[in-house]
């Protein structure tokens, strides 16, 4: 009974440890949240400039034409600043989010009449309809969550998965046929970027004017890679 008492307790102690080292692993610090605080270096910065100057100028930018990695990085930014495991909920694919090509801010259940995923399309993989596995009782309501103000509810198929996180569908699924289907905004143009690369490139005109040519570029912070 001791030899016993004493292996059931190592093993507790053993995974108590674990676990405990885990989730202090798993919650460190984001790189991106680390030193060096970028903030803190732009207000002590020597302004005595040396060398060759370049101008980097990037903020959130609405694409002007539909790209999906934009709303899927917009909608994992939040993710690095919740604790683990609760962010593991942002990687769930529960499934297809669907939404009504015409009624897609909806708050009560409704009978749809088209279904849009979020690759833009109204048939599944197999190339059956939507709105007929939603007749054959195969997709769901999905009520909007109270926490959320606002939060549309929607469609979703479980019979298989959407390839990726459920939240981030969500989000391109509601850009897209808010913003780029024509249904929200005519012509399904986000006139955001022309208008920020404007405001950008006629500060950079005076800054010029002044100082003379400067090597300056204009991104979106959204698409890592391109900036």
């Amino acid at each position: 009974m001791k030899r016993l008492f004493k292996t059931v307790l190592a093993v507790f102690l053993s995974v108590v440890v674990v676990s405990v080292a885990s989730f202090f692993y798993m919650n460190r610090t984001p790189p991106q949240l680390k030193e060096p605080n970028y903030f803190n270096y732009y207000k002590n910065q020597d302004l005595v400039v040396e060398g060759k100057v370049g101008i980097f100028i990037s903020h959130l930018i609405m694409p002007e034409d539909m790209a999906a990695v934009d709303f899927h990085n917009l909608a994992m930014k939040t993710r690095q600043y919740i604790p683990w495991p609760p962010k593991l909920l942002f990687d769930k694919d529960d499934g297809v989010v669907l939404m009504d090509e015409d009624k897609f801010y909806e708050f009560e259940e409704f009978v749809p009449t088209k279904l849009i995923d979020a690759d833009g399309k109204d048939k599944d993989i197999d190339g059956t309809p939507y709105i007929v596995k939603y007749h054959q009782g195969l997709v769901e309501w999905v009520s909007p969550r109270t926490s959320l103000h606002l939060s549309p509810g929607n469609f979703i198929l479980k019979t298989r998965k959407m390839g990726m996180p459920t939240v981030s569908s969500k989000l391109i699924n509601k850009a897209n046929l808010y913003y780029y289907s024509g249904k929200g905004i005519v012509n399904g143009k986000i006139p955001h970027a022309a208008g920020n690369f404007e405001i950008a490139s006629k500060a950079m005109s005076k800054i010029e004017n002044k100082y003379g040519p400067i090597p300056w570029r204009w991104i979106t912070a959204e698409d890592f890679g391109a900036a």
